[in-house]
């Protein structure tokens, strides 16, 4: 009996391990697309800048 809640408690455990770093992964990897978007964003502002200095304002 006590080994069968031993391996219960083993197996809760590792599930809890894997969920945390699952949701850790998750997280970094939202704040990086986060970021790149971002980036993204700035340059492609930056180029509509530089395009309208270039060629002049579109119609």
């Amino acid at each position: 009996m006590e080994s069968i809640i031993y391996r219960i408690f083993e197996v809760a455990f590792k599930a809890v391990g894997i969920l945390l770093l699952t949701g850790f992964m998750v997280s970094a990897l939202s704040d990086i697309q986060r970021r790149a978007f971002h980036s993204k964003k700035t340059g492609l502002t930056s180029m509509l800048k530089i395009n309208q200095q270039l060629v002049g304002k579109s119609q």
